[in-house]
């Protein structure tokens, strides 16, 4: 953000329920909210087509809040249209680069997908940036963030040719500068543009003068010398002459994810002694294209919770009141009181009878009756 100054004489003291505090650039103010938070307005022409912009601000609140400075409000006030977006205190990529030099390879890694999956939610909610660039990419306290949303959008609607922002040549697409409309590849032209400059300090097409520049945007083929193998390639399809050969904001960031991954894992197979650098790499790749589903489906999820954030919902239906379920407390009971004496039986007991087996009787002489004598004769044996 660029480095805050006081207000001067004409500009405005507070833009509608914003007071203003501090001034930030031309018609650019930061401001506090009535909630006491720290807001950035621009005020835009006066003569911007009240309707167009309305409707180049509706699809602005369905962006989800991560990877973009998010808009917070627009209105109408004193006749002049203003758009209120979340304050990110950190300085540009073109402020970055100026003061510390060129990204490094993690660092350039971490700005293109966070600025490309910033396209991704832009474009799902239904409209373009159009005016991406290094001056547009913010760092964060965490991470790179998109600004400017919807401010090409808001000055197409200028009714004057004269009032109309005056984009920057090196980040402008081919067919924009042949008066085309903003569409969604063009985004991703300045998006390759963008990061070419993060990795060299300059425009992958600067000629050293405007009109050099513009010619070598609609005939030459760009600067990629300075980019990473694994960031070249899909830079330069963005790149493309034809909006129709480049690749969707999705496409590129299931790409990005992959390349970017695949590249890290050949570089520890290439240090490992388990074997072939090959061999882990095609291992993975389904888990590579996972990790890039992973990060559109966040995008596509955000989008939704945050289409879903200003929708109406009816209240549901409260239950009736219920007294809450007590359980009793348990009482410890007293100790048992010893058992009573037995009374005494007072029916008379009657006495056991015990089976005794019958007296045997027997013929036999060695079977007879235990009181029969059996005594030994001169004649036998004979029982008496």
């Amino acid at each position: 953000m660029p480095d805050a100054a006081p207000v001067q004489a004409g500009d405005p003291e507070s833009v509608n329920d914003y007071q203003v505090t501090e001034r930030l650039g031309d018609s650019v103010y930061l401001a506090r909210s009535p909630s006491g938070d720290r807001v950035v307005v621009r005020l835009l022409p006066a003569d911007v087509d009240l309707d167009r912009f309305r409707e180049a601000m509706e699809p602005l609140r369905e962006i989800p809040a991560f990877c973009t400075a998010q808009v917070l409000d627009s209105g109408v006030d004193d006749g002049r249209p203003y758009i209120v977006s979340e304050y990110i205190d950190g300085p540009t990529l073109e402020e970055t680069v100026a003061s510390g030099g060129v990204l490094e390879a993690a660092a350039l890694h971490r700005l293109a997908v966070g600025t490309m999956t910033a396209l991704v939610a832009i474009h799902q909610a239904g409209t373009v940036h159009g005016d991406l660039r290094p001056g547009s990419v913010l760092f964060g306290p965490d991470g790179p963030r998109v600004i400017d949303l919807g401010m090409a959008r808001a000055l197409e609607a200028t009714a004057s040719t004269e009032t109309r922002r005056v984009d920057v040549p090196a980040y402008t697409p081919p067919e924009k500068l042949r008066g085309a409309s903003p569409e969604p590849a063009g985004d991703l032209f300045s998006w390759g543009a963008t990061i070419a400059f993060a990795a060299s300090g300059r425009s992958p097409f600067d000629a050293g003068s405007m009109s050099g520049t513009v010619n070598r945007i609609i005939n030459d083929e760009p600067d990629l010398d300075a980019l990473p193998d694994d960031l070249r390639g899909l830079v330069t399809a963005c790149l493309a002459k034809d909006p129709a050969r480049r690749p969707s904001a999705s496409d590129a960031l299931l790409r990005l994810v992959g390349e970017l991954l695949t590249s890290d894992l050949m570089s520890v197979a290439h240090l490992s002694p388990a074997g072939p650098a090959t061999r882990p790499v095609r291992r993975l790749r389904p888990l590579l294209l996972a990790a890039g589903a992973m990060a559109v489906a966040l995008v596509s999820g955000a989008r939704s919770t945050s289409a879903c954030r200003g929708a109406r919902r009816p209240s549901p239906r409260r239950a009736p009141y219920q007294a809450p379920h007590r359980v009793p407390r348990r009482v410890r009971s007293p100790p048992p009181s010893p058992p009573s004496p037995r009374a005494a039986r007072t029916s008379p007991r009657l006495p056991s009878k015990r089976w005794r087996s019958p007296p045997r009787t027997s013929s036999w002489p060695g079977r007879a009756s235990p009181c029969t004598r059996i005594r030994r004769t001169p004649s036998g044996w004979v029982a008496t």
